[in-house]
């Protein structure tokens, strides 16, 4: 892991940057927006530990693992590329699941104590957190809905297009065999099952052990009802 000092005026994202309403507020110029680079397998945050800053993901993916009490941390899902992470912390909470970098990610931080005094005065600066952290629990939304699909089959497939999503790339690095088990609702031998059955039928070409490209479908999981019909038809 690596930090750098940001210059935001300079990076090729700042259009689409999630801190972009912060980092322009007239208050805020002046203090330092730094850019963590992650390893793959780096960590992010952990479960139950303080948060210091707001996270905004800015290239890669993160893996989410909550430990409820029951049984230890599992994967629940992966984020990718603008979404912000630790706005619970904003309430004082600290994370409420690990984050670990899926491929080589780079976030950008800003420090919570220097958000916390500019909320009560900045509504729509609230306003636009709000519709992140709206974000985040949409996008953890689809990947529980995976659960809800009726065979494994669509499952793994289901996670195989999400991680395609998040990560931008039909080119998936998959997360730790375990991991990718878990957001599929499957035994580790089941979902390896399910990915030699995809590879048979043309949906996905494997690239080294960890590397695939999804030539499937981008799941739209909204629209998924629990005991209808697999997102494979015919599969």
């Amino acid at each position: 892991m690596t930090m750098s000092r940001h210059v935001c005026n300079e990076c090729a994202t700042r259009q689409q940057c999630a801190l972009r309403p912060l980092v322009t507020d007239p208050a805020f110029e002046g203090h330092a927006v730094h850019e963590r680079r992650l390893d793959a397998g780096g960590s992010l945050l952990q479960q139950g530990e303080p948060a210091r800053a707001l996270h905004a993901i800015k290239v890669g993916a993160v893996l989410l693992r909550r430990n409820p009490g029951l049984g230890g941390a599992r994967a629940v899902g992966v984020l990718g590329a603008g979404h912000v992470l630790s706005l619970r912390a904003l309430l004082a909470d600290g994370p409420g699941t690990d984050a670990v970098a899926v491929v080589p990610t780079r976030v950008c931080e800003v420090p919570l104590p220097l958000m916390r005094p500019l909320l009560p005065s900045r509504p729509a600066l609230v306003a636009h957190l709000a519709r992140h952290q709206v974000r985040v629990t949409e996008t953890l939304a689809d990947w529980s809905a995976v659960a809800r699909l009726p065979d494994a089959l669509s499952r793994v497939a289901a996670v195989l297009g999400l991680l395609a999503r998040e990560q931008g790339t039909r080119t998936v690095v998959l997360p730790a065999r375990d991991d990718l088990a878990e957001l599929a609702g499957c035994a580790p031998e089941t979902t390896s099952r399910a990915l030699a059955r995809l590879q048979r039928d043309g949906l996905l070409r494997r690239e080294g052990r960890r590397h695939l490209v999804w030539e499937g479908p981008i799941p739209n999981l909204g629209k998924t009802q629990g005991g209808g019909g697999g997102i494979l038809s015919g599969a």
